[in-house]
């Protein structure tokens, strides 16, 4: 069964949703070597925006495990392996800090539901025969997504449950800014 909070998250943030995989086209972009540095280097970058914008609301929430659902440290495994040196990010995507746990849930909506999209995006690749080398990002969790997705979704509609209109805002946000920063960026045409 589907909460009343994810589904009116889903429901406000399809149309994007649907804009940043579209324009984004990953597995074609990331089956091209010598785009996959860069393309790396703007998912740090937004990873580390998302990150930064959840500000401290969410720490405290039990059954959430925030510092094991962070992730912009790991693309420097993946940068290396592309031969990038290991820097912080150049740019971090500018999103702005949450002002609720509403909020901060609905920005982290669009990070952790990248997990499940970066599965199949790796399988779609390994399919086609391209090396996944440098893309660990798109799988950080490897056969435990799915209970860190089952997780995640239990604290949403606890949480969320409570403000729908703010995690509403915060998942509208991210996508926005998701699309902004991946899509109408010069070091991805």
């Amino acid at each position: 069964m589907t909460s009343a909070v994810l589904q009116a998250l889903r429901a406000a943030t399809h149309h994007l949703h649907e804009t940043l995989d579209a324009r984004l086209d990953l597995p074609e972009r990331l089956a091209d070597m010598a785009a996959r540095r860069a393309i790396v280097r703007r998912f740090q970058g937004f990873q580390s925006g998302l990150e930064r914008a959840l500000g401290g609301h969410l720490d405290h929430l039990p059954d959430l495990d925030l510092a094991g659902r962070r992730r912009a440290h790991r693309f420097a495994a993946d940068l290396a392996a592309l031969g990038a040196p290991a820097t912080p990010p150049p740019s971090v995507c500018p999103m702005p800090r949450a002002g609720s746990i509403g909020e901060a849930l609905g920005l982290l909506y669009v990070g952790e539901g990248s997990t499940l999209g970066g599965k199949v995006i790796g399988k779609r690749l390994t399919a086609r025969g391209v090396s996944l080398t440098g893309l660990g990002f798109l799988d950080p969790y490897g056969d435990d997504t799915g209970s860190m997705w089952r997780g995640f979704l239990a604290v949403l509609e606890r949480e969320g449950g409570r403000c729908p209109d703010q995690v509403v805002a915060g998942g509208v946000s991210g996508f926005t800014h998701a699309v902004a920063w991946l899509c109408d960026q010069e070091a991805l045409t």
